[in-house]
């Protein structure tokens, strides 16, 4: 570790990349906790201070792969499904009740995540999910077994399942105060490996779809879609001309898809479901209350529900267009027909049958 230090924080000139299998190493030893907090903290920021290189983004992969554990199961296409674990704050999450509406639309579908994690400690998948009282405690093999080889079921896993090694952590990322690297590659992660796996993903920098091909890539995946989302989410704005990219292995090569809201008759004035009036304390560590927290949840899960049991609304519409994007992204359909598949889903009662 301190050979790969001596490296990689020596200023913003000086700075050299390291080769793949040195940040593995390096980042096998942060896993491990085989060097002290402060090294590893160091070693984690150094590199996002100078900018990870492509190598290097591969190597702490690999390192993170290695810790973590996965189950072929009897299914011929999976949709990996991760929003940011970091959860949101500026808006309530549609994207917890898109898996089911995929299920009904028969796929199936994982989505992991975690309870709260920095910097921002906002509403989580997993919290929504708590709140609509679903199931979000599962091994790996529990999970596989709620697939059993058929299509059109969804499954929650937990970080401590699908990377524990991560999920150790938490303790040090929260007092490294900005996000490293592995904020990104844990949404990578393919926990649970059917014959055809796919990704599904959001981002907020431009930069990123070529990150996530890389990470979709190294995975092991076949292929993916990355959304610009809401607050880096799976689910776009309904308000506001948006776009995706779809990436298959087989070309390596990312596809940009324009999404326009009016051309899908998609008609709001907001661009996220709004957070209720005066739910939301920060304090002047920029840490979120944490009973607004739960309140925040439940209020999303009720909205949800709503949503899918078919009352017209912004969540609504936020549901059946992230459904639609990630449908459209792993079928040679196009956008505007995957719609009217998940609307279909959504106004049977179909998707809410699947999310219960």
């Amino acid at each position: 570790m301190r050979q790969a230090l001596q490296r990689i924080a020596t200023g913003p000139t000086m700075s050299k990349d390291l080769t793949a299998e040195e940040a593995r190493s390096a980042m096998r030893l942060v896993l491990e906790q085989k060097v002290d907090p402060v090294q590893s903290a160091l070693f984690l920021i150094a590199l996002r201070m100078k900018r990870e290189s492509p190598d290097e983004m591969l190597g702490i992969t690999q390192a993170i792969i290695e810790g973590a554990p996965s189950l072929t199961i009897e299914c011929e296409s999976l949709i990996t499904l991760a929003d940011p674990f970091d959860g949101y704050i500026r808006s309530l999450p549609a994207s917890p009740f898109v898996p089911a509406v995929l299920a009904a639309c028969g796929e199936s579908v994982v989505t992991h995540g975690i309870d709260s994690i920095g910097p921002k400690y906002g509403l989580s998948v997993k919290r929504v999910l708590q709140a609509a009282e679903v199931q979000v405690e599962h091994s790996l093999q529990s999970a596989a077994e709620c697939f059993g080889g058929s299509v059109g079921t969804w499954c929650y896993l937990d970080q401590s399942v699908v990377a524990p090694e991560l999920e150790n952590l938490q303790l040090l990322r929260d007092q490294m105060v900005k996000r490293p690297c592995i904020t990104t590659i844990e949404k990578g992660l393919m926990p649970l490996k059917a014959r055809r796996n796919h990704f599904v993903t959001g981002y907020v920098h431009k930069a990123y779809p070529d990150v996530y091909a890389s990470l979709a890539n190294a995975v092991g995946f076949d292929s993916a879609a990355f959304i610009k989302g809401i607050e880096g989410g799976v689910v776009p704005t309904v308000a506001q001309v948006s776009r995706y990219f779809l990436w298959r292995s087989s070309d390596d090569v990312l596809k940009k898809v324009r999404i326009v809201p009016e051309e899908l008759n998609i008609c709001m004035q907001q661009r996220a479901v709004d957070l209720p009036p005066n739910t939301l304390e920060i304090n002047k560590c920029g840490v979120p209350d944490a009973s607004a927290i739960d309140k925040l949840a439940k209020a999303t899960a009720a909205e949800g529900l709503r949503a899918l049991n078919g009352e017209k609304s912004v969540m609504h519409e936020c549901i059946a267009l992230g459904a639609a994007v990630a449908l459209a992204g792993c079928r040679p359909i196009t956008l505007k027909l995957a719609l009217e598949e998940v609307r279909e889903a959504m106004n049977s009662g179909a998707a809410l049958n699947a999310f219960r």
